[in-house]
């Protein structure tokens, strides 16, 4: 009797799982767009991206097909009719798959990064499909209103904002900065951080009133903001943030925000980052291009006071090596300012104004230029004497010669 039981039981077992089937089946998630997914067409409307997958007869059986097929959309914060799918056929009979194709019209107000500022796809719900199943020999209903496991939509676009440059300005130096890079400054600059950042829409299809700009960095207390205004589609604007490097030394972290809303309500923009490597301050010499170590030279002719042996020479004079005034015809007076330089005046005067010159290093060239002029006066009185009394004797004789 047992026996006759657990035949009965099995056969009907049996029976029921040949009427069992798995049915369709989807991918647990699909990615639509991109990176390089562009939120607007080249006419300006808002594009449109398609996808495609596999929808699958897990175990369906020879002798059933699915009829009665839709789709059923679930969205998450994305319009609902902003979905559709093109090929879907209404019954799909005996086993295999089918390519089906997701169509999704990107919304005006969809957003290219998340909070964080991070570039990433956003999940905009879910699809299933919806079947009933039915018996092709007795054309009998089997199951309905089933449906396939959930596949979740994820989709991205492209950031809408970029930076084509980014300089770091101290005093007239300009150097480009690349993410990651490290830039050598000295403490206490004065540091401009030049942004250049564009617009990625075309056509006028979407505008950034305002783009707002962060410069940050703990470990040297610098917060700063600035913003770009009326960034149109295709634009590039350039942006400047001054900020203070404090006396502290050592390699730190500086960390910009680019952050922006279009004005159809996407959030769009960027991190970036890079090293500043502060050195201890450079002191400059308030006359540029002279020395700070620059040995002292007192008369100003060249030769430091250390090599000088005439260390107070006429300041029109040219020296030698010696810092020496040049002097050919030691007259006591320069060549640079003596008339007749190859010429011996007075050389017992000369020698002696020498000499006082060299011992005490005083002032010459005016006490020597008086003795030449009192010289060249008295050389020209002596011939006036001679040609007088000459002139005399003339006369007399004359007149003795008349009288005899």
């Amino acid at each position: 009797m047992m026996n006759i039981r657990a035949i009965i039981l099995i056969i009907a077992i049996f029976i029921l799982s040949s009427n069992v089937y798995a049915g369709l089946s989807v991918p647990s998630d699909l990615d639509i767009g991109g990176s390089d997914v562009d939120k607007f067409g080249s006419n300006g409307d808002p594009s449109t991206v398609t996808k495609t997958f596999t929808l699958q007869a897990s175990d369906p059986g020879s002798n059933v097909s699915y009829i009665n097929i839709q789709y059923i959309f679930t969205p998450n914060d994305f319009p609902l009719n902003n979905l559709n799918i093109t090929n879907l056929p209404p019954t799909i009979i005996s086993s295999g798959s089918l390519i089906i194709t997701v169509q999704i019209e990107i919304s005006e107000d969809f957003s290219s990064v998340n909070a964080d500022l991070e570039e990433t796809d956003f999940n905009i719900g879910n699809l299933k499909i919806k079947y009933d199943t039915m018996n092709t020999t007795t054309n009998q209903s089997i199951q309905t209103n089933q449906e396939s496991n959930q596949m979740d939509l994820n989709l991205q676009i492209e950031n809408g904002l970029s930076m084509p440059s980014l300089k770091l300005k101290v005093g007239s130096s300009e150097n480009s900065v690349s993410k990651g890079s490290t830039v050598t400054v000295h403490a206490n600059d004065e540091i401009e951080l030049i942004f250049t950042v564009r617009n990625k829409f075309n056509n006028n299809s979407a505008d950034f009133n305002t783009v707002n700009l962060k410069v940050k960095s703990d470990d040297l207390n610098i917060d700063e903001d600035g913003e770009i205004t009326d960034l149109e589609a295709g634009e590039e604007k350039s942006k400047s943030i001054d900020f203070d490097v404090e006396d502290e030394t050592g390699t730190f972290d500086i960390d910009l925000e680019v952050k922006g809303t279009d004005e159809f309500g996407g959030l769009h923009g960027f991190e970036y980052d890079f090293k500043l490597k502060v050195d201890p301050e450079v002191i400059t010499n308030e006359n540029e291009g002279e020395d700070e170590d620059q040995i002292p030279d007192s008369d100003e002719d060249g030769v430091s006071d250390l090599d000088d042996f005439c260390p107070n020479t006429f300041s029109q004079c040219e020296v030698d090596s010696r810092g020496c005034e040049t002097d050919t015809d030691n007259d006591g007076i320069c060549n640079t300012i003596d008339p007749t330089p190859g010429t011996e005046i007075q050389q017992t005067t000369q020698s002696s104004t020498q000499v006082q010159s060299s011992d005490n290093n005083e002032p010459k060239n005016e006490t020597v230029k008086k003795e030449k002029k009192e010289s060249a006066g008295s050389e020209g009185f002596i011939p006036f004497i001679i040609g007088f009394i000459i002139g005399m004797i003339l006369t007399a004789a004359f007149f003795i010669l008349i009288k005899s």
